[in-house]
């Protein structure tokens, strides 16, 4: 837990988490001051996710399209919404009789099982981003997203694919 460090980290002291679940591991370092001033940092799925998309709707719609998905699922991990299209990603259910109930309330919609794949960094910018993507193209990302957060990168892959998609950015951030 944060507070349990933080004295330490407070006093220049550095921390490392080790993972119990792989022992051989050298875990991860934790610092009072990053040692570089930008670049992805970390790297980690959420799996689970649905993603959740509709074509042609009118600004009404698109609306109640995201009126609809957010009552069927209380929170979005990404949202996005352009000129013809709009998408939202979600927890997947474990109850799959929602969806029929989305399915009915906006029959426009396309939902597919996906894989998040977010980084974390310091400075992130243009640059960065577009080695994230170019890393991750030959999986097939559905979109990436970058601009919502300075810190953040956010890929949408398809679920066969979010394993490799990771280790090529591994290779990537060293």
């Amino acid at each position: 837990h944060p507070e349990t460090i933080l004295p330490a980290v407070e006093r220049d002291i550095p921390v490392r988490v080790l993972n119990t679940f792989a022992p051989d591991d050298t875990g991860t370092l934790i610092v009072a001051k990053a040692t570089r001033e930008h670049g992805i940092c970390a790297v980690t799925l959420k799996k689970k996710c649905l993603y959740v998309s509709a074509n042609g709707l009118t600004s009404q719609q698109t609306v109640d399209f995201f009126r609809d998905v957010a009552e069927y699922s209380g929170e979005f991990y990404a949202a996005a919404l352009g000129e013809s299209k709009c998408f939202a990603v979600v927890d997947a259910p474990t109850d799959t009789s929602i969806l029929d109930r989305l399915y009915q309330l906006t029959p426009h919609i396309d939902v597919q099982d996906i894989t998040l794949l977010c980084g974390v960094g310091i400075g992130l910018n243009g640059e960065l981003a577009a080695r994230f993507s170019e890393a991750i193209s030959p999986f097939s990302p559905i979109a990436v997203l970058y601009g919502v957060s300075d810190v953040g990168l956010i890929a949408l892959l398809p679920t066969e694919s979010a394993e490799d998609a990771l280790r090529a950015v591994h290779e990537i951030i060293g």
